[in-house]
């Protein structure tokens, strides 16, 4: 992958945080050489026979299943997040989530970063306000992705688009 500096991070596993949705990366750093592992998005949906605190519960659990399994496949040294902030009514939902990755922190012994979304955008694609869209164009066009990769969910550029700041940041000691 062009366009990411050198890392010492064996795996780092960026992701974006929403409530029924997780876009992440698994990367993997050896001296020069950056592989993308894998890229998607975990999803849940929504299940209208429950109460919604029963779903929110369902959806978290389903969350926590899926990521566990990744996190046993690719044993991530440090996990990148977008920062999320708290959009009024979200709070409830926001902090199961990070519940979820709190435990699955100590679980797993990952160090979690979180990077600001709009200092995420500035450094891909030189404007703190671009667009989803203006993200996975920036990062198709500067990195060497197979193509596999290229009809990804935002979500999931957004997880690469903060692993590649968590990564150069991390090595210039940011």
């Amino acid at each position: 992958m062009t366009g990411v500096q050198t890392c010492a991070l064996p795996i780092c596993f960026p992701v974006t945080i929403q409530h029924a949705n997780i876009g992440f990366c698994a990367i993997k750093c050896k001296k020069e050489n950056v592989e993308l592992l894998n890229m998607q998005t975990v999803r849940t949906k929504r299940n209208k026979e429950y109460p919604d605190v029963i779903d929110e519960i369902l959806r978290i659990t389903s969350i926590n299943q899926q990521l566990n399994i990744l996190f046993d496949k690719y044993k991530p040294k440090i996990v990148y997040s977008e920062s999320v902030g708290t959009p009024v009514g979200k709070e409830r939902k926001l902090a199961y989530i990070w519940g979820v990755f709190a435990c699955l922190a100590d679980k797993h012994k990952f160090q979690l970063i979180q990077i600001n979304a709009k200092h995420v955008k500035k450094r891909i694609t030189g404007f703190a306000n671009a667009a989803k869209d203006d993200i996975k164009t920036k990062l198709i066009a500067d990195l060497n992705l197979e193509s596999k990769y290229l009809d990804q969910s935002e979500h999931a550029f957004d997880a690469l688009a903060i692993a590649i700041t968590g990564i150069n940041e991390n090595e210039n000691g940011k």
